[in-house]
């Protein structure tokens, strides 16, 4: 068993988790080592961190690339444990992105004569485009090269509205189907008045429909982030209470407080697993951290962080924004014109 590091640091109110690693050689050692990792992340609760990993990892991730002359053949069991820590926490190998298709190498042997990419730099996915450069460089009174890494400024991403999902546990929500049961009739009467065809009557129903939805979402919303809050400070407060006095009446109202709000963070992971698509789930905290991450991960994946504008790759987000909505604006633009 070799050495790992953690260093937190916290950079524009977002947490960045630091880690070095000094991986074991041997094959059974390594799997230990990176297992031994993943449940440290999970016990100290830092997957959902944004994360640099950096060290000698000790294997080559593809022997194709990463190894030039020995056997060339694949360390199958301890790779497939390190992919499998980069899919749980959305890593990438940002040297290997940024050199797709380059060979070089940060460890040797003279005989017989042996080339190793063996050090990695292992970092978040969302992280990719700050990345300004990464590389292999000489270092002295070792066997290895240096590995560099140089990230841009780490500023809060900006975005616009995201793609609206509908959130079918509105249907057994009384209030909205109420609502909803009393304007259709409205609605339809002015699509009747000022449509004249059918089926545009429709997509004028679905167009309120959906705007009546996302309005009343938003304020339900509203009403949740409240409501969390208080719950929070109420249970703050007797926390205290209950430390410093720990009286039978005491625990009784700790336990409520508490009860209702692990009540509340079950309905809110509800909607957690609606957003993140997910097909299926398990019921406990392990669960509703899985699903945190995989809508971070969702999140990353559909927003747009590079875009190519008049012949050059654009990163400015405010640029890619206003681009977005000139494409979209000529793509749905009326064009009238008289068949005559």
């Amino acid at each position: 068993m070799r050495h790992i590091t953690f260093k937190s640091v916290d950079i524009k109110d977002k947490t960045y988790l630091l880690i070095n690693i000094y991986a074991p050689n041997k094959d059974k050692d390594l799997l230990m080592f990176f297992n031994k990792l993943i449940a440290i992340l999970q016990k100290e609760n830092l997957e959902s961190e944004d994360i640099i990993i950096g060290g000698d990892f000790n294997c080559p991730l593809n022997p194709v690339f990463d190894k030039k002359g020995g056997l060339l053949v694949q360390r199958k069991s301890v790779i497939s444990c390190i992919e499998g820590l980069q899919s749980q926490l959305d890593l990438v190998d940002i040297w290997r992105i940024k050199n797709p298709e380059t060979k070089s190498f940060t460890w040797s042997q003279k005989s017989p004569r042996i080339f190793c990419r063996l050090d990695y730099w292992l970092i978040s996915n969302n992280l990719n485009d700050l990345v300004q450069s990464t590389d292999i460089i000489p270092a002295i009174r070792t066997d290895h090269d240096a590995i560099s890494i140089e990230i841009g400024k780490l500023e809060n991403e900006l975005k616009g509205p995201g793609h609206w999902k509908m959130n079918c546990s509105l249907l057994e929500d009384d209030e909205y189907v109420n609502s909803v049961t009393q304007m259709l009739p409205l609605w339809a009467a002015e699509g009747r008045k000022e449509l004249s065809d059918s089926r545009s009557v429709w997509d004028w129903i679905k167009y309120n429909v959906r705007a009546h939805a996302i309005n009343y979402s938003k304020k339900k919303a509203k009403e949740r982030n409240e409501k969390e809050k208080n719950l929070q400070d109420e249970f703050r407060k007797i926390k205290e209470e209950f430390e410093a006095t720990p009286t039978e009446a005491n625990a009784t109202r700790y336990n409520a407080v508490q009860e209702e709000l692990e009540t509340f963070y079950e309905e809110k992971t509800k909607g957690i697993i609606i957003r993140a698509r997910a097909r299926w789930h398990e019921h406990g905290e392990k669960s509703t951290k899985y699903f945190l991450n995989l809508e971070k991960r969702n999140h990353i994946k559909k927003h747009i962080r590079k875009l190519y504008i008049s012949g050059v790759i654009k990163t400015d987000p405010f640029k890619i924004l206003k681009e977005q909505e000139r494409f979209y604006r000529h793509l749905y633009k009326s064009n009238n014109s008289d068949p005559d």
